[in-house]
């Protein structure tokens, strides 16, 4: 299978109650965490194309929602088993990805450790990727609101990027990102452009530029 269209789609998934499998992450027995037989497809995937795609995900606490305009992947190499991609470009276009919840995290532990740790398990380089008038919002229906920048209601538009030379491995990861800007609905303009480089132990950014409401 070289190519996949998927066009005018609407997919859901509401879950009304999960197992106690589920909610504790126990492994299903029945699944061979060691079989890479699933998709097998995917290893001789050269071209996805999706366009006006929604994807839902509904829990009684919780709601996302993946509006696609259109997204493209065209991929070089793909390996399973080595868990490498090797990917010649990404575009997402005049897409929304949506999350909101009435829900109270527990509060998190605090990891008081420090030394090295691994980026990804995965080998993937991309050679560009393009983002065009993108919209990203999160409510968290259970935050006081707040004025100006509410970071419990946050909705960004326009959302848009041109990003060259990605690479994650497990012990590093680098990026060029020009043309990174977006609008926020408390009246926050966000421009950047400049290199990133990351890894395990220390992170290093060059040719930073970052305008603010400009």
């Amino acid at each position: 299978l070289k190519k996949i269209e998927l066009a005018d789609s609407n997919i859901s998934l509401s879950l009304m109650a999960t197992s106690l499998a589920e909610d504790e992450g126990v492994a299903d027995p029945n699944t061979d965490p060691n079989d890479k037989t699933s998709i097998p497809f995917v290893a001789d995937l050269k071209e996805l194309l999706t366009s006006n795609v929604i994807l839902r995900y509904q829990t009684p606490s919780q709601h996302a929602m993946l509006d696609v305009g259109k997204f493209e992947v065209e991929s070089n190499d793909i390996n399973l088993t080595g868990k490498s991609m090797d990917l010649d470009k990404v575009i997402l276009e005049n897409s929304t990805a949506s999350y909101f919840t009435n829900q109270k995290d527990a509060p998190e532990e605090k990891d008081t450790t420090r030394g090295a740790f691994q980026i990804s398990p995965w080998n993937i380089a991309v050679d560009k990727v393009v983002l065009g008038g993108n919209t990203i919002r999160y409510y968290d229906l259970t935050a006081a609101r707040q004025p100006g920048f509410d970071p419990g209601r946050v909705w960004i538009s326009d959302l848009n990027a041109d990003i060259v030379g990605v690479g994650i491995g497990k012990t590093n990861a680098k990026l060029t990102v020009h043309n990174f800007q977006f609008k926020e609905k408390s009246g926050l303009v966000v421009e950047i452009d400049g290199d990133l480089s990351l890894t395990n132990q220390a992170a290093n950014i060059k040719d930073f530029h970052c305008k603010i409401n400009s």
